[in-house]
């Protein structure tokens, strides 16, 4: 199933999270112009970026992770200066896509928010880019020439 949210140009251009599409989608989802990434890869391609083992064993347990835990490690991995003296070169990129739910959008926008926060009073530890992909839902499928 292809499914895409509308987020308005205002929402996009203020970060207000509050202007995010949070309207249920339809189910049966409606007719879609753009082909499911599932139904557009070939399996060879699939199978060439796709390594199911770690999903089937340790990836798991990720979501059982406290939030507190995951807050932790996101905090030490962009503002904690000790941990950005390892590989000092080495930035974070965040990249959300235009289409997907509101709930990425947002976090991707909250994100970016603290960094700015913490960048301006010189707590940051390492880069940090935000970057939007257009026309794209969570799934992402990219092209390399």
């Amino acid at each position: 199933m292809s499914a895409y949210y509308t987020h308005s140009n205002l929402a996009r251009r203020t970060h207000d999270p509050s202007l995010l599409d949070t309207a249920p989608l339809p189910y049966p989802a409606p007719p879609c112009a753009r082909p499911a990434t599932l139904d557009a890869i070939s399996p060879a391609s699939l199978e060439a970026v796709s390594w199911p083992r770690p999903i089937q064993s340790s990836e798991a347990l990720l979501h059982g992770i406290p939030l507190g835990v995951t807050f932790e490690q996101t905090r030490r991995l962009l503002l904690d200066k000790d941990a950005g003296s390892v590989l000092p070169r080495c930035k974070v990129v965040v990249i959300w896509c235009e289409n997907t739910l509101w709930e990425m959008v947002g976090a991707a926008w909250a994100v970016e928010k603290v960094y700015k926060r913490c960048e301006a009073a010189g707590q940051v530890g390492r880069r940090l880019e935000v970057v939007e992909m257009p026309g794209a839902n969570h799934f992402v499928r990219l092209y390399f020439p």
